[in-house]
């Protein structure tokens, strides 16, 4: 999940995605805000940018509330500039945009001939330290049953984990699988408000900050079932663990920029930019299901449980350092 919040997906306007957002020394246009705050600079009038985009996936299969194709609101921005001096101009700006489009469907299924169940490897891990991590921070006991506390960790391996314990109170088996089927639904989006004041001098140092708050809105749906066979292979019913996950909060960061034109007489610029780490403040909450519907009876066959947690936690992005160059042949 952290994985997911601290990437970002590389949105804005049409120009600056049909770039690579190759625009950091270019400059001139709004999206260059949160890249390189100096490439604001480079205006010389007012204006103003609204885009939009599709996000499309013809080849999966719906699942849950997931959708094939969603229109997604990318960013709306405008730049008020203002003259200074002869060749200077004083810029304010304001952009938002989708840092992260959280819009996926994953689907999976296949067989698990000569492979081993999630049943089979979170009993053995318990065998090896799971368990004996679980025991040393007060969450499980050697007589540890179905209804142990609730865990402030994500919950699925400790599910798993359950349906391996007997009612007796102790860990002694596991149940094979033929085949399994997995489906995962994500929505949401990081939106991105950018403040920018930025200026040039002369027509060949632009300078520029901008202030940035992000804002995370991430959910997820996912099931996971298993087709269970007993010591003879033979077909028992199925498990399935289900997980409903969300993820908010805001975060803020601070970038800064510069571009300069070493030559008057030629267009090569030089770009520099550095962005602080996004300090975000979030919250996850998820509610976790197994639902047991095998006729196994030592493992608790047509039982369901569940549990659910939410904590706050926080996460820093790394620092971002740029480097560009635009050389004459690539000024459009």
């Amino acid at each position: 999940e952290n994985a997911k919040i601290a990437d970002q997906d590389l949105n804005g306007t049409a120009r600056y995605i049909g770039m690579g957002g190759a625009l950091d020394a270019l400059g001139a246009d709004i999206s260059t805000i949160s890249s390189n705050p100096a490439g604001i600079g480079l205006f010389r009038h007012s204006s103003a940018n609204v885009s939009f985009g599709i996000v499309s996936q013809q080849d999966c299969k719906t699942f849950a509330n997931g959708k094939k194709t969603n229109l997604s609101f990318d960013q709306i921005g405008f730049v008020y500039s203002r003259r200074t001096g002869r060749s200077s101009f004083m810029n304010f700006a304001f952009n938002y945009h989708k840092s992260k489009n959280f819009d996926f469907i994953l689907s999976a299924t296949g067989k698990l001939d000569g492979l081993s169940s999630q049943n089979k490897q979170t009993f053995l891990k318990s065998q090896d330290s799971t368990l004996t991590f679980l025991t040393r921070v007060g969450l499980m006991s050697e007589t540890t049953t179905r209804s142990t506390k609730s865990t402030t960790f994500m919950q699925i391996p400790f599910c798993l984990l359950l349906l391996t314990i007997r009612t007796r109170g102790y860990i002694d088996g596991y149940l094979g699988a033929s085949d399994f089927d997995f489906n995962r639904t994500h929505s949401g989006y990081i939106g991105t408000y950018d403040f920018n004041l930025s200026g040039n001098i002369n027509d060949r140092v632009y300078l520029g900050i901008t202030f940035g708050i992000h804002d995370v809105h991430y959910k997820s749906y996912g099931e996971y079932t298993e087709a269970l066979l007993d010591s003879s292979d033979k077909s028992i019913g199925k498990t399935s663990l289900s997980d409903n996950r969300k993820v908010t909060g805001t975060g803020f960061d601070v970038k800064a920029g510069i571009i300069f034109r070493p030559v008057e007489s030629s267009p090569f610029r030089i770009g520099l930019s550095i962005a602080t780490p996004i300090w975000y403040d979030l919250t996850t909450t998820n509610y976790t299901t197994i639902d047991n519907r095998s006729l196994a009876d030592n493992f608790g066959y047509y039982d369901t449980g569940n549990i659910g947690e939410s904590y706050d936690f926080k996460l820093y992005t790394p620092w971002k350092f740029g480097l560009s160059l635009v050389l004459p042949s690539a000024i459009i």
